[in-house]
């Protein structure tokens, strides 16, 4: 039986007390040291998911900018970040992929623009887009491991914040200018991007446009689930814009700012030849800081967020198919305390709301209202060579379904409904300096998420994985403990670091198959051949199983030339991940096999050379029910090794700063095959295959 627990005060009680005591430990030190001790300076390292702007402690992070990230940059945000440590992506062909962090995806990952959250409706379908452009980024930040207490439980896996100057945040000395342009490719890319940036007084400007086109994807030839074979993969074009104008007013003590950005996109859907999706996307922005002296909290911050979503699924013959839409608002506000003796504090309160929609012939979820609202408190304090954090957050979250009425008026997903759920987090990291080379990194935390509406609510066809789908509406909230244990060295020109990681959830929400079947005249269906079932979908329902995360990661770098006129680095990186049904020990599904990747970058002078060898191991860890033969395999993907190399030439003349870089990638055309995306999808898109991609950047 479900029980509401914003109705039932004794459940509630641990944790508002669990709030309560972060609060009071956060500001407890300032007692003892406010008349006794003065600030102390530290260096700012600006990381998503830490206030104070420095090293989080204890968190496993990663950053992408300047030329790695131009190198790096493709039509999604998931690939863009595909191969990071511990990062992998979905992969629903070239044109749809988030990000999936140590094996969790979908609504584990809080997917950020600018501190924001990106509404849209990617989590709800493989084959939905983020609408974030990353030729429009500057930087993107990659948080591993849980970061629920400051974005709640949607950031159970990570956080994957992707920053822009949209809304300026100092004073331009001189106007600034950016030319940035991309060809080639297994996609064949022609792609080009402008932005601008100037101060007139105490106004700062900036705007920024961009445009992508890519055919269909180039791949080694494979064969397809009914037996022929093919080199492109169907269907997988995409023509993007985006647009972005900002206006800031600069003060001694801080700035507000708004901005306006747009994004639209057509891309084609790889598992439907003749369907192509229309997405629009316009989000409204302010965000502002003001720093008060002599005031306990020293440092006000915070923003609010607008955005209208919406796509189309068009088929052959012009018709819209499904409308998707998706309205959402979100806010922000935090106050730092200036920081006294070892300590300082941030406490914050956020909120959000969304309304879902989804109508039309492939609709499998009714109309749904989203609401968040939060408060949360933080601590940090850095005592000799140990650094220490903690805190916690306290959440109420509501989501309610409307009633969908048929052509017979039959209820279509069952009455109107609405759930509660009170959530609360609480973290502890630290960092801690071994010696002069050797540090331990180390995090626990409790994090709980509430299930989203797809998972409640879902009850129809779903094309996109070939299957029927089910919701629960009774599921109950995920309940989850992460632990992660690491250490890094660094000794003349060798450095590395190591980090392990496990996880145990409860009521972890699943999507499993049933063993039942659905028959259908659809395209979906129409679409499996073979076997008893042929033509029928199978059943696939929302579950809350217990489940098992463990895994590593290595890192580590040496220079091996160290000449002033030339340098030469290797690097060798390890990741692994294993996820385990622990009610039916079985592996989970969609989860990446062990990677080991190589490199070599060589520089001189304005010159950088680059290999690198990328080797995915074989993935025979999947459950049992997706072992099912047919002309494209098992259900396994088997080893694939890649080869990349990139060259980069650096230009400085007066004012201007610029890169031109051609990057040849998969060298050998070998075939692989990525192992977290969806079956239906992967036997029908392979990785690319080779390509030879140039582009430049100039600044002004």
């Amino acid at each position: 039986m479900h029980h509401n627990l914003s109705q039932n005060p004794q459940r509630a009680k641990p944790a508002r007390r669990l709030l309560v005591l972060a609060i009071s430990a956060c500001l407890t030190p300032y007692a003892a040291h406010a008349q006794t001790s003065s600030p102390q300076r530290v260096e700012p390292i600006v990381v998503t998911g830490n206030p104070f702007e420095r090293a989080i402690a204890g968190q496993p992070w990663s950053v992408l900018s300047g030329e790695e990230l131009a190198q790096r940059q493709s039509g999604t945000l998931g690939e863009t970040l595909n191969g990071l440590p511990g990062v992998s992506s979905s992969y629903f062909g070239p044109n749809s992929s988030r990000p999936i962090i140590r094996g969790l995806d979908s609504e584990r990952i809080r997917v950020l623009e600018n501190g924001a959250s990106s509404v849209d409706a990617a989590s709800l379908s493989f084959d939905h887009a983020v609408p974030i452009d990353p030729i429009a980024i500057e930087r993107i930040e990659v948080l591993r491991g849980p970061a629920a207490l400051l974005y709640g439980g949607a950031a159970v896996g990570g956080v994957v914040n992707a920053i822009s100057n949209r809304i300026p945040k100092r004073a331009f000395k001189q106007p600034t200018f950016m030319l940035q342009t991309q060809f080639g490719g297994a996609e064949r890319t022609a792609m080009g991007a402008v932005s601008a940036n100037a101060s007139f007084g105490q106004l700062s400007l900036h705007a920024d446009a961009s445009r992508r086109e890519t055919e269909d994807l180039r791949v080694p030839t494979f064969t397809l689930p009914d037996g022929d074979t093919a080199n492109r993969v169907v269907n997988s074009a995409l023509e993007a814009t985006s647009g972005a104008f900002g206006l800031s007013h600069m003060t001694a003590n801080g700035y507000i700012g708004a901005s306006f950005d747009s994004y639209r996109s057509k891309y084609g859907i790889v598992v439907e030849p003749d369907v192509t999706i229309d997405l629009k996307r316009d989000k409204f922005m302010l965000a502002g800081e003001q720093r008060v002296a002599g005031s306990l909290f020293n440092t006000w911050s915070g923003h609010f967020a607008h955005t209208r979503y919406q796509h189309q699924e068009i088929e052959g013959t012009g018709e819209v198919g499904t409308t998707f839409k998706n309205r959402g608002y979100e806010w922000r506000v935090e106050g730092k305390t200036m920081q006294y003796g070892p300590w300082r504090s941030v406490i914050g309160v956020s909120g959000d709301n969304t309304r879902f929609s989804a109508v039309g012939e492939e609709a499998f979820v009714p109309p749904t209202k989203s609401s968040n609202a939060a408060l949360f408190a933080k601590q940090e304090g850095k005592f000799g060579d140990s650094l220490i954090a903690f805190g916690g957050r306290y959440e109420r979250n509501r989501v309610s379904a409307s009633d969908v009425l048929d052509e017979e008026g039959d209820s279509r997903f069952g009455p109107a409904d609405s759930k509660r759920l009170n959530l609360a987090s609480a973290s502890f990291g630290l960092t801690q300096k071994l010696s002069n080379s050797f540090s331990l990194l180390s995090n626990l935390s409790y994090s709980e998420r509430a299930p989203s509406y797809f998972e409640r609510y879902a009850d129809g066809v779903h094309v996109a994985t070939a299957a029927y789908e089910r919701g629960d509406r009774n599921l109950p909230k995920e309940k989850s403990t992460h632990f992660d244990v690491g250490f890094a060295y660094k000794q003349g020109p060798f450095a590395a670091q190591v980090t392990a990681f496990s996880s145990r959830h409860k009521n972890f929400v699943s999507l499993d198959f049933t063993g039942e079947f659905f028959k259908e005249e659809s395209e979906a269906a129409s679409a499996q051949k073979g076997g008893e079932h042929e033509g029928e979908l199978p059943i696939y329902q929302f579950r809350a199983v217990p489940a098992r995360f463990s895994g590593l990661e290595f890192e580590s770098s040496l220079r091996v030339i160290d000449a002033p006129s030339s340098t030469l680095d290797l690097g060798l990186g390890i990741d692994l991940v294993r996820a385990t049904n622990r009610a039916s020990n079985e592996p989970l599904p969609r989860i990446a096999p062990t990677r080991i990747t190589f490199n070599a970058t060589y520089r001189a002078g304005p010159w950088k050379l680059r290999g690198e060898v990328v080797h995915a191991a074989k993935q025979t860890r999947i459950p049992l029910v997706e072992r099912e033969e047919n002309d494209a395999g098992d259900g396994t993907t088997g080893a694939y090794t890649m080869l990349n190399l990139s060259a980069a030439y650096d230009i400085r003349v007066g004012r201007l700063n610029g890169n031109v870089f051609v990057k040849a990638t998969n060298l050998t055309n070998e075939l692989g095959y990525n192992a977290a995306s969806i079956r239906s999808v992967r036997e029908l898109s392979p990785l690319p295959g080779r390509g030879i991609r140039a582009g430049l950047t100039f600044t002004f």
